[in-house]
């Protein structure tokens, strides 16, 4: 009888080839199902393990992350071959061979259910191992054109979920041999981003790529580098003593990530995005972000039982701020009658704004720039606009900012609920502290997110200037 973890564990062919040729007893064959190769390994390699064997410090058990001599030597030989630093001590574990790791790995990162993206076709042992560990594999198939293997990109972007937790990925990969171009690891790196999700890399046959092409450069990974997220969520922070904490719930379609890149950077704010499935922690504040599809995000808000801890939180003393599409689901009603993004109709909203959007077939797009008061204070204010919404209401004659000339947003009569169309309103550290210091908090460490983006850029451009070929890099578009 078999466990019910192994009924969708078949064998592989790999078995019946490795059979066949055992069978055959022929020394001169070529054990390409076993990566086994006609050439004699380095003499040094033979030395070395030979002496291993009568060494006690070789055989033993301990330690189970392996031993530090070769933590060090790999990590070593990865740090000289990407350019990236690497710790021997923090980041390096040795496993009894790739698939053990692996295996290893998405035991770690897989929930039961959980989605992992891999390429079709793909070896068969690397998608047992997903089976085994409880995941799910969402197949990309790869397709041949002319007289090669190419990823089939939209593809990678539909196999793309709230349920996708990694991406395992070969390159070049069995069994297939393709080797990903930099429009595929573009594609692959943005699906992880989108997601955020791991990047599990099968390294196996990294050192067998015959392109023909120039290599420009490394760049390597440059930590606590801090940057604009674009489209990815980053939950990276680095705290000190906790002012206010802040509570971000992730929608489907939550767009214009960078909004909190300010937030992240502010060392005494804790801020927290809340995934699927997950309750509203205690806070001060918790902001409704922008939505690529606003009643379609508004009932994933109810779907996950966030609406009715945000009426809690609000009975409670807590802050709501909604930004653009956020600042839309906070008031009665969300009109679509033209389906600009999805099925036409109507939706209710939170209703704690007395004010109604229409969507319209034009989009508003514009900077702007003013001032917001809060709390009888008033602070700069900068950031852009981009919503296909247009919004009325009582709510409205209580703005929160005059911007370009008109006014934005609207405040709460009770002063707890506030929503704004300005993205990027975070950048602005007047706007900042003042947004805080009305959630909450009592005193804030100046942070100067203008100058930390622009010693980043500069730190990148370095990195860049001293890794690449710049004077092949720059003949390329001449």
């Amino acid at each position: 009888m078999t466990v019910s973890r192994l009924k969708d564990i078949p064998g592989i062919g790999v078995d019946k080839m490795g059979q066949a040729a055992d069978d055959a007893g022929n020394s001169d064959m070529l054990r390409l199902e076993n990566l086994d190769t006609d050439l004699r390994p380095p003499e040094e390699a033979l030395e070395a393990t030979l002496a291993a064997i009568g060494r006690d410090d070789a055989n033993s058990y301990l330690p189970f992350l392996g031993t530090n001599d070769i933590r060090r030597a790999a990590t070593s030989r990865i740090s000289a071959t990407t350019g990236q630093p690497y710790d021997w001590n923090t980041q390096c574990v040795i496993s009894a061979g790739g698939l053990s790791g692996i295996l290893n790995a998405l035991l770690a990162i897989l929930e039961p259910g959980d989605e992992v993206i891999i390429t079709d076709p793909a070896y068969a042992g690397l998608l047992n191992r997903i089976r085994l560990a409880g995941g799910v594999p969402k197949l990309v198939p790869l397709r041949v054109v002319d007289g090669g293997w190419r990823l089939d990109l939209e593809e990678l972007r539909r196999a793309a979920s709230a349920r996708t937790r990694a991406v395992l990925t070969m390159s070049p990969s069995m069994p297939t041999g393709i080797v990903h171009t930099a429009e595929e690891w573009n594609a692959i790196a943005e699906v992880v981003m989108h997601t955020g999700a791991f990047l599990l890399h099968d390294a196996a046959m990294e050192r067998l790529l015959y392109t023909g092409k120039p290599v420009i450069g490394v760049l390597p990974y440059l930590h606590d580098l801090h940057l604009e997220a674009e489209d990815a969520i980053n939950a990276d922070q680095q705290l000190s003593k906790v002012a206010l904490r802040i509570a971000v719930p992730v929608l489907p379609r939550t767009s214009n990530h960078t909004d909190f890149d300010a937030l992240r950077l502010q060392p005494d704010v804790d801020l927290q995005f809340v995934r699927k499935g997950q309750p509203l922690p205690p806070c001060d504040l918790i902001i409704l972000p922008g939505s690529k599809s606003v009643r379609a995000d508004l009932q994933a808000l109810h779907d996950n039982g966030w609406a009715e801890q945000l009426t809690r939180h609000l009975r409670y003393g807590g802050k709501v701020l909604g930004i653009c599409g956020g600042f839309q689901m906070l008031g009665k009603l969300i009109h679509d009658p033209l389906g600009i993004e999805g099925p036409s109709g109507s939706s209710e909203g939170l209703a704690w704004l007395d004010m109604e959007t229409t969507l319209a077939a034009e989009k508003t797009l514009r900077q702007v720039s003013g001032h917001c008061r809060l709390n009888g204070r008033r602070a700069s204010l900068r950031g852009y606009e981009i919503h296909a919404g247009i919004s009325q209401g009582r709510a409205l004659e209580t703005p929160f900012a005059e911007v370009n000339e008109h006014c934005d947003g609207a405040i709460s009569a009770d002063g707890h609920v506030l929503g704004s169309y300005v993205h990027g309103l975070f950048d602005d550290d007047e706007a900042r502290a003042l947004i805080l210091q009305w959630a909450g908090a009592s005193s804030l460490e100046a942070v100067d997110y203008d100058g930390i983006i622009e010693a980043n850029l500069e730190r990148l451009a370095d990195c860049v200037e001293q890794h690449l070929d710049m004077e092949t890099l720059l003949s390329l578009g001449s």
